[in-house]
């Protein structure tokens, strides 16, 4: 059963997970952002979902699951997509754009059979505040 939280915490939630993640705590991200997803009945569900993803994607490309990185980056691009060009608390684009270039750097460092890492990590800005749906 999920537990319905009021809106405020919802966006709490969403804050917090976006810190969490520009700290490049990716999984205490994906948790934050899961409990608000779980309990958001906005339109921007889908969106949250989203960032869920890139979240997780991260988590993996830090672990150097690189295959796990990709298909979760691909699934989160996919997901994000239809918010591109809506005014969002986040700027999808700039997400958008992160996950290509990320996607390139694990690629990369997939293929060049070294023990390498991935050394920037994006960022997520927050444009507004998360209770705008």
């Amino acid at each position: 059963m999920t537990n319905v939280l009021p809106a405020q915490q919802i966006n709490a939630l969403i804050r917090q997970g976006l810190d969490c993640f520009n700290k490049e705590e990716f999984f205490e991200a994906h948790e934050l952002l899961e409990t608000a997803w779980r309990s958001d009945s906005s339109p921007r569900k889908a969106l949250v979902q989203g960032l869920i993803q890139f979240s997780v994607g991260c988590y993996h490309a830090d672990r150097k699951n690189w295959n796990g990185a990709i298909t979760v980056l691909l699934r989160a691009k996919k997901n994000l997509l239809p918010y591109q060009g809506i005014l969002r608390p986040v700027d999808v684009a700039q997400i958008i754009a992160q996950i290509d270039q990320l996607l390139k750097e694990v690629n990369r460092v997939q293929h060049s059979g070294e023990t390498a890492e991935i050394l920037c990590f994006p960022r997520i800005t927050l444009l507004e505040p998360p209770d705008k749906p």
